[in-house]
């Protein structure tokens, strides 16, 4: 519980800190390394998850832990939604046997909501029999910027990408 409640200190003090550093310009890029330091998680890359997808490999499992709004707009094709807060008893629960023997991979924005909770279900996620976890590095943000598809909540491609808020829709290019 004590985690929980700082990490829920730590997200809005990163929401304060990032709508400075967002209207002074910082890249994505950026963010990732910040990111990578706090939250000392694996990552992949936005190619390495591409190739994965596009091998059909039946073991990956995408969570997308951005809020319902922002997965209903657009996500990474197959992805689950699930709440970024959720303890490990509920995760569980939920999800206990669907990772069992399985890669999975879990992403958001940028990278900040799914870091955390990889960091938090790590321990949990060795003991369910998970083959490998990873963030993905720069999250949709950087998925949707290099040109790949997103599709929106009946499965279509779409170029709509939520960008959370005003200050951070600026890491997300026009297309």
């Amino acid at each position: 519980m004590k985690t929980r409640w700082l990490l829920i200190v730590a997200v809005a003090t990163l929401a304060g800190a990032a709508a400075w550093h967002l209207r002074a310009g910082m890249r994505l890029s950026w963010w990732e390394h910040k990111l990578e330091r706090q939250f000392p998680v694996a990552q992949i890359d936005a190619d390495s998850l591409a190739a994965l997808l596009a091998s059909g490999q039946g073991s990956l499992l995408l969570f997308d832990t951005r809020a319902p709004q922002e997965y209903a707009t657009s996500r990474i094709k197959g992805a689950l939604q699930v709440d970024w807060n959720m303890d490990e008893a509920r995760f569980s629960r939920r999800f206990g046997e669907m990772v069992r023997g399985r890669n999975v991979v879990f992403y958001c924005s940028i990278g900040y909501r799914s870091s955390a909770m990889l960091q938090e279900l790590g321990d949990y996620l060795d003991s369910a029999g998970v083959l490998q976890a990873a963030n993905l590095r720069g999250g949709i943000f950087r998925w949707y910027n290099e040109g790949r598809t997103v599709v929106d909540s009946l499965g279509m491609p779409t170029d709509s990408i939520h960008p959370y808020d005003d200050d951070w829709a600026r890491l997300v290019k026009q297309r």
